[in-house]
């Protein structure tokens, strides 16, 4: 455990941990994805632990789900499962993508900030960029959000997906498509 820090103006303990602003999921979504999968075919345990996804996930891919897991509050910090897990292990089509949405506006306020359907590119950035992301992760950040945020069924803007893999069209694409003057 981290040591605690005191804060002078609000009298209450902190730790290190709850100083630092919380990274957003950037485990590969289709990992999050299989990961429900897997509860839903093996059951919810009491606990999530490496116990648990050590078998099937890498060490790497694990901590990064649990880290989705928990900031997304679908566990603990004890790794014990919330209410919203179980249901959206178990929910299915329009009750499953409305529950996805709600757990995603929950946590990336300053994304549901946005008009997502006409947001730029380096909007979409800016909002990634205020909850403290490294470079480093930003872009997995982003590519987790905008997974879910299809799975869920919310409408991006074609500036946020240019480039992405999944992306309605991409550039060459379209070039291929236009008609060539001769």
């Amino acid at each position: 455990m981290w040591p605690p820090a005191w804060n002078e103006r609000f009298p209450v303990q902190m730790t290190l941990q709850e100083q630092t602003s919380t990274v957003p999921p950037y485990v590969p979504y289709r990992t999050f994805q299989t990961f429900l999968e897997f509860l839903l075919d093996e059951g919810i345990p009491e606990r999530i632990d490496k116990t648990v996804w050590g078998p099937r996930f890498s060490g790497s891919s694990g901590t990064q789900l649990m880290t989705a897991l928990k900031v997304l509050g679908l566990v603990d910090t004890g790794g014990h499962p919330s209410h919203e897990l179980e249901d959206l292990v178990h929910g299915e089509g329009d009750d499953r993508r409305a529950l996805l949405r709600r757990i995603l506006e929950r946590f990336y306020v300053p994304v549901f900030e946005l008009d997502l359907a006409r947001a730029s590119k380096g909007q979409f950035h800016e909002a990634f960029r205020s909850f403290g992301t490294k470079e480093g992760v930003l872009t997995k950040c982003e590519a987790f959000f905008i997974r879910a945020a299809q799975a869920a069924g919310i409408e991006l803007s074609k500036r946020i997906l240019v480039g992405r893999h999944g992306a309605s069209k991409t550039r060459t694409a379209v070039a291929q498509a236009r008609p060539r003057a001769v």
